[in-house]
């Protein structure tokens, strides 16, 4: 089974504007897993070693900040990610929710596609055995076709393209039994965290699971803030318990299948007498260099990438969250009143505050601020602005 993980780089403290509209600048910040998205791996394990296959961390953002939070996964609890996806192109950024969903679900129709492509080219050279036998060795070494198919492991035996290379297994087996592999790829499981720090709407799950549905033209069904699930024996489908409000729902879906983890989920334990399957169903390890697709490999409408193509707006962002700072009078620096944005060198720096700190900004900031005379030292008058309220706009008392 393909098991997709949605992951989101969040910024680690604050959130700045960066550009007009108020969408996030995240090359300009420090970028760090979602929280919430650590449940969803825990769940994307334990699917795993209930059923076997491969789990496929997924994310759209900037790749250099991007690529090191998943090579971190690649080494978590218990068995961590077998390949990262990262969908990296300049049209994808400031969608909104929506857009957002478009774009993953693109990504995850590709990898579909790709590991369909794969049982296409072995049903295409079953004519020459020795043939088939050679490419069946190499989509195993790229990771595209599961142990039973072919595999060089010595505690898997008995594969399909085995048996055939020496004639245990007749071409119709071969046809019928790859035909079912293909058909299987379209039952996958996707899941993600139950929202993003960064946004709080908890709707992107809900929307690639109905973006799929339209896409792949079959049902796939979608449970939120699900907080327990068990995979059905014989897997065909998960037991699923989700929380609404103070109501705990049970419920039944089948693959493929989309879920969203709460914060209560705790991982359940796989039955040990499915371990053999669970081996032969899985791919041959671990790819750690993560694929960077951009919307010409998704095979993207760029009309529905990105800021342009989002129905939401977003108005004018503020800088919050920031960490806890302190103000000396007589001594501290800081700005003097508030300035848009600015280019220097190439690169686009602020909005900045009135009262925000010099020590947060770039030197090039710096010495443009100091040259325009906004840099001042913190007096009791900034004091009184900040306690109770800025009196050049009438705010103070």
């Amino acid at each position: 089974m393909l098991i997709f993980l949605l992951i989101k780089g969040v910024p680690a403290r604050t959130t700045r504007v960066a550009t007009i509209g108020g969408v996030l600048n995240r090359g300009e910040m420090d970028i760090v897993m979602n929280p919430h998205d650590e449940k969803a791996l825990e769940a994307a394990d334990y699917v795993k070693r209930c059923v076997g296959g491969k789990v496929i961390a997924l994310s759209m953002g900037p790749d250099s900040k991007l690529a090191p939070i998943m090579e971190n996964l690649y080494q978590a609890e218990v068995e961590g990610i077998d390949e990262s996806v990262i969908l990296s192109d300049r049209q994808m950024a400031g969608g909104d929710t929506l857009v957002t969903a478009y774009t993953i679900s693109r990504g995850i129709k590709k990898a579909l596609d790709i590991h369909v492509a794969a049982i296409d080219e072995l049903l295409s050279l079953l004519h020459d055995p020795d043939l088939c036998l050679a490419k069946a060795s190499s989509l195993f070494q790229a990771n595209l076709i599961p142990n039973h198919v072919f595999s060089d492991l010595a505690s898997v035996r008995n594969t399909i393209m085995g048996e055939y290379s020496i004639g245990v297994k007749s071409k119709k087996d071969v046809e019928d039994s790859l035909q079912q592999l293909k058909r299987s790829i379209f039952q996958f499981t996707v899941l993600a965290g139950v929202k993003t720090t960064d946004g709080e709407t908890g709707s992107v799950g809900p929307q690639v699971a109905e973006a799929l549905s339209e896409m792949l033209q079959q049902s796939v069904p979608h449970a939120t803030y699900v907080h327990d699930f068990q995979v059905l024996p014989g897997c065909d489908g998960l037991t699923i318990e989700h929380r609404i409000a103070s109501s705990i729902r049970t419920m039944q879906a089948v693959f493929p299948a989309l879920l969203t983890i709460a914060s209560e989920y705790r991982s359940g334990i796989p039955a040990t007498s499915d371990l053999r399957s669970v081996r032969r169903n899985n791919y041959r390890g671990k790819i750690l260099s993560p694929a960077i697709w951009d919307a010409k490999m998704i095979e993207a409408d760029p009309a529905c990438l990105g800021l342009a193509g989002s129905p939401t707006w977003v108005g004018a962002g503020y800088d919050v969250g920031g960490p806890p700072s302190q103000r000396y009078i007589a001594s501290t620096k800081i700005i003097s009143a508030d300035l848009d944005t600015v280019s220097i060198g190439g690169k686009t720096y602020g909005p900045f505050k009135k009262g925000q700190l010099i020590n947060e900004l770039d030197s090039p900031v710096l010495e443009y601020l100091e040259n325009k005379r906004l840099v001042k030292t913190f007096d009791y008058s900034d004091l009184m602005d900040e306690l109770f309220g800025d009196s050049n706009n009438g705010a103070g008392v």
